[in-house]
């Protein structure tokens, strides 16, 4: 497991700063959310376990990750506009291993790196935080190792309000724990193209030849230049 982490984060390094040996493309003009729609990547709220109260969106820009809890898309309370969030929880990780549990086995939301509580009243029906991708990576990796993706776990957990009704809302994936709470965690994965060795020996040597061809026609149309002027001045 310890060697899965080491290249995870290798492959997040390589996407968000490039392993230039390799030639690996520069995450903000390459790189993205495999799946992703218009640059976001969303999975389903759920509260209650069967309640669709809204979407919980990845997007990644630049070398920052932003994660929105957002109600508004939600199907409605039978009397009440959208649910309210009140409170957001999240963990993020490039091994599920690292996810915070208690004896039980379940994570407990209030040990998760990011949290918010939010003000209720007013309703708010979105919520978003901002992760530099630095604080996901946390350890000195091998740069050599050309890998141009990784897998991103993480936990949403909300707190939302209809009507006076409050539930616990997860983005909804696959279940932490088969038994015990109803805890779930996602996966998004993270593309990049990745110039091959050979690509990039080939383009760098055709580059080479390019050049000196240049500096061969250069070199010819100097000795011409030289010429026309010793030309002109005899006349």
């Amino acid at each position: 497991m310890a060697i899965d982490r080491t290249l995870a984060a290798c492959a997040l390094l390589c996407c968000c700063w490039g392993a230039l040996l390799g030639g690996c493309l520069n995450i903000e003009s390459d790189c993205s959310l495999a799946g992703a729609l218009n640059g976001k990547l969303c999975f389903p709220l759920v509260a209650g376990q069967h309640i669709n109260v809204g979407t919980v969106c990845l997007q990644l820009v630049g070398q920052t990750l932003f994660v929105t809890y957002d109600t508004t898309s939600a199907v409605r309370c039978p009397t009440c506009s959208p649910w309210c969030l009140t409170e957001a929880h999240l963990w993020v990780g490039l091994d599920l291993d690292d996810l915070p549990l208690n004896p039980g086995g379940n994570p407990p939301p209030g040990q998760f790196p990011y949290e918010a509580d939010i003000p209720f009243p007013p309703c708010t029906h979105t919520y978003t935080f901002s992760i530099p991708v630095s604080a996901i990576v946390d350890e000195a990796v091998d740069e050599s190792q050309l890998l141009c993706f990784a897998s991103l776990y993480f936990a949403a957990h909300a707190s939302v309000v209809c009507d006076g009704d409050s539930e616990t809302a997860w983005a909804g994936c696959t279940r932490i724990t088969v038994q015990g709470n109803w805890a779930m965690y996602c996966v998004a994965n993270i593309t990049c193209p990745c110039k091959s060795s050979s690509s990039s020996s080939s383009s760098s040597s055709s580059s080479s030849s390019s050049s000196s061809s240049s500096s061969s026609s250069s070199s010819s149309s100097s000795s011409s230049s030289s010429s026309s002027s010793s030309s002109s001045s005899s006349s």
